[in-house]
């Protein structure tokens, strides 16, 4: 009488526990820490000793330029927040976001020509160059889920 393989008693042996690295990784995150500090100090100092006067520079410099560019720097930021939301859009919904990228695109293209047609050709022309792009990118990714579309290289 045979019996079936899946049937047949095994024996498990237990893996061995993990060491804990809890206090090594707390251990290295006090150095890195410390070290960043150290480093931050060395350069302040080296600043400090090259440009005694750094305090007037800022006052006659650094600061108006950050009062006058302060939108700036939020858009930016703005920017990076938007721009990285849309990074893990792209990586969830793939198909969507490249049809979102097809619509948004030919809309910048009709913003584009009508641009041009008001008389501002070399601003449309670098818009419409930027539609062709994200409406280039769009197809990429709506071909890499919608099998029809996709273009095998060879």
């Amino acid at each position: 009488m045979e019996v079936p393989i899946n049937e047949l008693p095994t024996v498990r042996i237990g893996t061995p526990p993990k060491p804990r690295v809890r206090y090594t990784k707390s251990l290295d995150r006090a150095i890195i820490a410390g070290a960043s500090a150290l480093s931050l100090a060395f350069i302040y100092f080296i600043a400090s000793s090259l440009y005694p006067d750094f305090r007037d520079i800022y006052q006659d410099r650094l600061k108006p330029f950050g009062f006058r560019y302060w939108p700036n720097f939020i858009a930016v930021l703005v920017l990076l927040v938007l721009g990285y939301n849309l990074f893990l859009f792209r990586g969830y919904k793939r198909f969507w976001f490249g049809i979102s990228e097809i619509v948004f695109a030919s809309g910048l293209g009709w913003y584009a020509v009508n641009k041009a047609v008001s008389g501002d050709v070399s601003d449309a022309i670098v818009i419409f160059f930027a539609a062709l792009y994200l409406i280039g990118r769009g197809f990429i990714d709506v071909s890499s889920v919608f099998q029809p579309l996709r273009i095998e290289q060879k």
